[in-house]
């Protein structure tokens, strides 16, 4: 049984932006920007894991 939002928000938070620690969701052109990595340009980068998640993987 999935918890369905209340009045206050997702699951009971009264502003959902307060519970990333970067203060909101990213928008699709702040996530776009590593779209470098398939470039040339980064022919050097190897191996990286990117975290789009605005922080919330260090709080969990």
């Amino acid at each position: 049984m999935e918890h369905e939002p209340g009045p206050e928000g997702h699951a009971g938070l009264r502003d959902p932006n307060a519970a990333v620690p970067l203060g909101g969701f990213g928008e699709l052109d702040e996530l776009a920007n590593a779209a470098f990595l398939a470039s040339p340009l980064a022919a050097y980068i190897t191996g990286t894991n990117l975290r789009g998640d605005g922080g919330m993987s260090t709080v969990l």
